[in-house]
């Protein structure tokens, strides 16, 4: 226990020791009895403390906690952020999501969406087994890019 951490202790919980942590309290009394200077922060402490005993308690009654829920916005479902300057500039409006937790569950979908069709695209491009008559490397560059390859030397493949 340092004198940083002690005077921290008096603006967190006041000068009364009982209201301080358990795990800090016997630590912060042994400083208290071995530096009697720092028992200025606790006695500044202790005229705040007095100060906001003074203070009168706020009562929170049922007609004030109906009025502040009727107030209060019912709760909504996330929406979806626009996606500005693309094709689909209102999909915040069309599409609600709901917010389980504080995330929203779309980026996570679209992912997983991705990835399932790059597997299966990379998937339909590999052989089909031993048996069957691998093809030729015209034929998958001919499926990838939809127009038959040109070699280096600008051959047609």
């Amino acid at each position: 226990m340092d004198k940083k951490r002690l005077t921290a202790i008096f603006e967190a919980y006041g000068a009364d020791a009982a209201r301080w942590p358990e795990s800090e309290r016997a630590a912060a009394l042994a400083l208290m009895a071995q530096q009697p200077e720092v028992a200025v922060g606790q006695r500044s402490a202790a005229s705040l403390d007095a100060l906001l005993d003074k203070a009168p308690q706020a009562a929170i009654t049922n007609a004030l906690r109906a009025r502040i829920l009727e107030a209060a916005p019912p709760p909504r479902m996330a929406e979806v952020r626009k996606i500005r300057g693309g094709m689909m500039p209102n999909l915040g409006g069309l599409i609600r999501v709901p917010n389980f937790g504080g995330g929203v569950i779309v980026r996570p979908v679209a992912i997983l969406a991705i990835a399932i069709c790059l597997g299966l695209g990379a998937g339909a491009l590999l052989p089909l087994g031993a048996d069957a008559a691998a093809p030729s490397d015209t034929e998958l560059l001919t499926a990838m890019w939809g127009s038959p390859a040109i070699t280096q030397d600008g051959a047609n493949l």
